[in-house]
């Protein structure tokens, strides 16, 4: 799968147990039939998918292992388990909820979120999974799902699974004296998954730049119009014959460096979806639902960054990268196949593009554009932060291997 999941849960454990990947047949599957392998996944996997999505399609055991070793889940792991109702939801999260009993963890939140005086929580009922057929494809679409989920929707298994989340580390704050809850606490369980993730960041601007040039439409700053990239006469001719060709129109176009459609629309949604990939996909449906801030997002992205990763690489030290995965991680060797080339993924080139190559360098734009989008600002952060830890991991892998040598 590739992709964002259609998942309104906020919180990791809400998006692992709400939303399996129940249609996707044994990813982690044992080869030999041993059973021995049901608590762990050998699959190199690789894709444009956001920070977290493994906790739709990891082994129920593998999950179960991996909470009861947990700070959090260690205070409910019992010989029994009578008490670890986190353990119950994961190994029955791809029961049927329209049938009453299949999903016995509902019946445990009223005891369990202190609720038992509260008529309305022991009359609480969850249907499906979903509460209408997913809209196909469309940023916009997935948008409006979450919102309508997460909003009308609120016997669905995701808020509940996010209270049972929060319940779980408010308990464990309690009893070893921590401040208040923080989100940075969802990253911290990114962090403690037993997965090795590798990822590769690009400079914001370059990324920002081909996004515009790449995707033929987007939403304006008034989500409601859509608009497309001016990319100067010679291309504006062909697509407006193409267009009339398909007795279509062609939308109004605008310019890369019009300030307003970059820091109100089409720049902002980008920068929120790159966020979203270093943040975890809980993240961007916790910032479509109003229920987590820019900062936030922001925090738990630097956090996952310094701490989630085992090689955080630079697009323009590819190379390096490949180096750095293969004295990392001990089952890859990326110098394998030498002759392999992928296949060119270029925005093109044209006067116009070169314009705004220029522009998009210039330090006086880059600061009226931050100044006008914090989500860009924020962007820029998390990426100084990518090239901090990408230099700490190239200077400690120096160190600890003699073959080795940082470009």
């Amino acid at each position: 799968f590739e992709g964002v999941f259609y998942c309104a849960a906020t919180t990791p454990l809400g998006q692992a147990i709400a939303c399996p990947f129940d249609w996707i047949r044994d990813p982690c599957r044992d080869a030999d039939n041993d059973d021995n392998s049901q608590d762990r996944c050998d699959l190199v996997y690789m894709g444009h998918n956001l920070l977290g999505s493994e906790l739709h399609w990891l082994p129920d055991k593998y999950l179960v292992k991996w909470w009861q070793d947990t700070p959090w889940g260690k205070e409910y792991s019992t010989k029994d388990n009578t008490h670890d109702f986190i353990r119950h939801a994961i190994v029955s999260r791809g029961a049927p909820t329209t049938v009453p009993g299949e999903w016995e963890v509902h019946y445990k939140i009223p005891e369990i979120i202190g609720s038992k005086n509260d008529t309305s929580a022991n009359k609480l009922k969850i249907p499906g999974l979903h509460c209408y057929q997913v809209p196909q494809g469309g940023r916009i679409h997935r948008q409006r799902y979450i919102e309508e989920a997460y909003q009308n929707c609120s016997h669905l298994k995701e808020p509940i699974v996010d209270q049972l989340c929060n319940y779980v580390i408010k308990e464990h704050n309690k009893k070893s004296n921590q401040k208040l809850q923080s989100p940075i606490q969802y990253a911290q369980m990114i962090a403690s998954l037993p997965v090795i993730r590798v990822t590769v960041i690009r400079d914001v601007w370059s990324w920002l730049l081909s996004k515009f040039f790449w995707h033929p439409n987007f939403y304006s700053r008034n989500s409601t119009l859509v608009v497309g990239p001016w990319k100067g006469e010679p291309s504006f001719a062909t697509r407006s014959y193409n267009a009339q060709r398909k007795n279509e129109t062609v939308p109004p176009l605008i310019k890369c460096d019009d300030i307003e459609e970059a820091a109100y629309g089409w720049g902002a949604n980008w920068a929120m979806t790159y966020l979203s990939y270093l943040c975890g996909e809980h993240c961007l449906s916790g910032w479509i639902s109003n229920q987590m801030t820019l900062d936030e997002i922001e925090g738990q992205g630097a956090y996952n960054l310094r701490h989630s990763f085992a090689v955080v690489g630079l697009l323009h030290k590819t190379n390096e990268f490949y180096e750095m995965v293969t004295h990392r991680v001990a089952y890859m060797n990326t110098s394998l196949n030498p002759e392999v080339e992928g296949k060119t993924h270029s925005t093109g080139n044209n006067p116009e593009m070169e314009r705004c190559r220029t522009k998009y360098k210039d330090p006086d734009f880059q600061a009226r554009l931050m100044e006008k989008s914090p989500e860009i600002a924020a962007l820029e952060r998390l990426y100084n932060i990518a090239v901090e830890v990408n230099e700490f991991q190239t200077k400690e892998l120096a160190e600890c291997s003699t073959q080795f040598t940082p470009t």
